[in-house]
């Protein structure tokens, strides 16, 4: 219980961004989507965020935030858990892709086997989604292959560019735009399968007519000026309609440690 009442007597709702780039970036990112919020809404929307994973996902078990981004392995708990419904998906899928030095001849997850792979930190996406992929190929992460969790991805990609990584793993978004990758002399070497991407959802206790009228909006971006604008702004193709059972198979993912999510 958040011990503040309905939503509708809120004085301000919450938009809950998972912390995948730094705060200070992340407010860049997200005050046009949040004014739209707030404009659609009637009252003003707070976009918030956490310093680290952990903290994220322990404001969102409190059930915190009215809306929400999510990776989609935070979605699964959100919603088994926490009573989130998904209102919209960003468009494409999610992938995460292992950069390798530039003359390293692996290819493939399956050619990990007794390598060192770096990975963001243990609740990031990209972690869950590389772990089970390698579970997928027969490799037990900590056993088969060495994991080694940084706090950011460009320390990920800075231990292999230093040796002391064999590859770091990234979300597929993040390849097309880093040319700090080119910078270290780095490349491409392996991909996981696509999961679906990011994912905006929002508490029950927003009500139906809300949650509609927040996917319909978010859906008109791809269409109008100023849509556009705020989907240029965190570099998304669009937006599109989605449903809690549809976003991911859910038992997939029990393949993962449980012990990654109890708190």
């Amino acid at each position: 219980a958040l011990g503040r009442g309905a939503a509708a007597e809120a004085a301000v709702y919450r938009f809950g961004v998972f912390p995948y780039v730094p705060a200070l970036k992340l407010e860049q990112l997200f005050a046009p989507m949040t004014a739209a919020f707030s404009e659609m809404m009637g009252k003003p929307v707070q976009l918030q965020t956490k310093p680290s994973f952990e903290a994220f996902y322990e404001e969102l078990a409190q059930r915190s935030y009215d809306i929400v981004l999510l990776h989609p392995f935070f979605f699964v708990e959100a919603h088994e858990r926490y009573g989130y419904d998904a209102l919209a998906r960003v468009k494409g899928e999610l992938r995460a892709v292992l950069v390798g030095n530039a003359d390293s001849t692996l290819d493939g997850i399956e050619s990990l086997r007794g390598k060192r792979v770096a990975l963001p930190p243990e609740l990031a996406g990209i972690s869950y989604l590389m772990k089970l992929s390698l579970k997928e190929n027969g490799l037990e992460p900590g056993v088969d292959v060495a994991i080694k969790h940084y706090r950011t991805k460009i320390s990920c990609l800075h231990a292999v560019a230093t040796g002391e990584a064999d590859v770091c793993a990234v979300p597929s978004f993040m390849v097309d735009q880093l040319d700090t990758i080119e910078k270290m002399n780095l490349k491409p070497v392996a991909e996981s399968r696509p999961v679906p991407n990011l994912i905006l959802a929002a508490a029950g206790r927003l009500g139906r007519e809300t949650c509609e009228r927040l996917t319909e909006l978010v859906v008109s971006w791809e269409y109008t000026e100023p849509g556009q604008a705020i989907l240029e702004q965190v570099r998304w193709p669009g937006m599109a309609a989605a449903h809690s059972s549809h976003i991911v198979p859910l038992d997939r993912f029990s393949a993962l440690d449980a012990t990654l999510l109890a708190q």
